[in-house]
């Protein structure tokens, strides 16, 4: 009977190691016992079939289970709405992991698709990635010998879109490019090898302007390439236009009739719009930022700056001596500031009021009015010097040095957080042939921003003289 009783449990025994071996509750601890081959995987790029508006991107994983026994396998439906597998892995064997999804047409000239599945068994977790592009459907593909392929978008009549890849399909480059010099622009996508990933480099550098002056429907804008001579025509619709140049781009032109402005393509101005304006042959201009301004000299309006009248000084002439001695002379307030109107009077006449005042020891300055500067916004110098702000003294002696020769003597220099230097001009008559000194001085440091002391105010009203 002990006989019989010992086989009964031997062979109930052996029974619940067979049913463990294939018979794995849900949650069940399973220790990485399924396995991907490749579970990142990059494939080469999807395109659109011609004529057709939609492309099924699709790929197999197999989840391979490396146990004796069946496991359950979970995927969240809500994150994997485009994956599918069978809810049991086989003991012993492997089940297909499948995307599939059909896209129909998008925005941007390629979609990265980068999708992620999670099984889940037990207390497992086993991730497998997908990565790859699909090219926009219009497309125009051509494929080279070396068996790699290169799509076209076209954008508009100025530039284009483009996606290259190896020979085994990968993607290689993406970006944009001008029809005109095939010059890349903006952000361009490069993968250094089969299959490594991308790095990003940038061939374009972005500015935005506003034309002041003109309606710029009425003008031609260019841009010019770094040792080439040829002008590139682009097409801008609002005053206000933003554009992103090739990175050898090197001025933009804008043209209209005889007028003309050139701006250096220097640095991108991704922070600030750049005001410019349209110049005539030998226009007055003043540097502003810069900025070529055209400025108005045209009338002979000069705003007289006096010194603070000490007691003991008393070879000032006053505003009735002036008026007596030159009848035709006209002398009003504007902003609280004396303007003579030489107008009406001589060009010798002219000549000796302007000497005079300069003889004056209570003259500080006299400042030609400057008018029309854009347009819109006029600004007038309230004194004859300017400065300029460095990071460092460095070159101070050097720049005393170059001021000198156009004319500007040294003041003095404050130190806050940077160093302003500040210049005199040696006479005390600002007009056209000052200007054309300081634009000079100006542009022979074309690194650093000199600054005239100047404010904005409206134009001269001389009809409202007060006598």
């Amino acid at each position: 009977m002990k006989r019989i009783f010992l086989i009964v449990v031997l062979v109930f025994n052996a029974l619940c190691h067979s049913f463990a071996q294939y018979a794995v509750g849900p949650d069940s601890v399973i220790h990485k016992a399924l396995e991907c081959f490749q579970p990142d995987r990059k494939l080469p790029v999807f395109y659109y079939d011609k004529g057709k508006n939609t492309k099924a991107v699709t790929d197999t994983f197999w989840i391979w289970n490396t146990t004796k026994n069946d496991i359950p396998v979970y995927l969240n439906p809500y994150y994997h709405e485009n994956w599918n597998m069978p809810s049991v892995v086989k003991a012993n064997s492997k089940a297909p992991l499948v995307y599939y999804k059909v896209y129909e047409n998008f925005k941007g000239y390629y979609a990265p698709i980068n999708q992620v599945a999670k099984i889940e068994y037990g207390n497992e977790k086993l991730y497998v990635t997908l990565y790859t592009q699909l090219v926009h459907k219009n497309a125009t593909m051509q494929k080279k010998q070396d068996g790699s392929l290169q799509f076209i978008i076209p954008l508009d009549s100025v530039k284009h879109n483009y996606v290259y890849t190896f020979p085994n399909g990968m993607m290689k480059e993406a970006g944009c490019k001008l029809n005109a010099d095939s010059s890349k622009i903006g952000g361009i996508t490069i993968k250094a090898k089969y299959g490594d990933g991308y790095d990003v480099e940038y061939h374009g550098k972005n500015f935005s302007f506003e034309l002041m002056n003109a309606a710029i429907k009425d003008c031609k804008v260019y841009y010019r390439n770094l040792w080439d001579a040829q002008d590139y025509q682009i097409f801008v619709t609002s005053n206000k236009f933003n554009y992103t140049f090739p990175d050898n781009a090197n001025e933009i032109k804008i043209v209209k009739d005889s007028s003309r402005i050139t701006y250096p393509l220097v640095n991108g101005e991704n922070n600030r719009t750049v005001s410019l304006y349209l110049l005539q042959p030998n226009e007055p201009f003043v540097m502003v930022n810069n900025i070529k301004r055209p400025v108005d000299y045209t009338h002979h309006q000069y705003a007289v700056f006096y010194n603070p009248m000490p007691n003991q000084q008393h070879n000032i002439r006053s505003v009735s001596d002036y008026r007596n001695d030159y009848p035709d002379l006209k002398i009003y307030n504007y902003h609280q500031k004396t303007v003579f109107d030489l107008g009406n009077v001589s060009e010798n006449s002219r000549v000796t009021i302007l000497r005079e005042l300069q003889r004056d020891s209570l003259v500080r300055c006299i400042i030609k009015l400057i008018a029309k500067t854009d347009g819109v916004h006029n600004f007038h110098i309230f004194d004859n010097s300017i400065y300029c702000i460095l990071p460092t003294t460095v070159k101070q002696e050097n720049l005393i040095e170059k001021a000198k020769q156009f004319g500007f003597d040294y003041l003095t220099t404050e130190a806050v957080s940077s160093f302003t230097h500040f210049f005199k001009y040696e006479n005390k008559l600002w007009d056209e042939q000052a200007m054309q000194q300081f634009n000079a001085f100006y542009q022979s440091y074309p690194f650093y921003d000199f600054k005239i002391n100047f404010y904005v105010m409206a134009e001269p009203d001389t009809k409202s003289i007060e006598k």
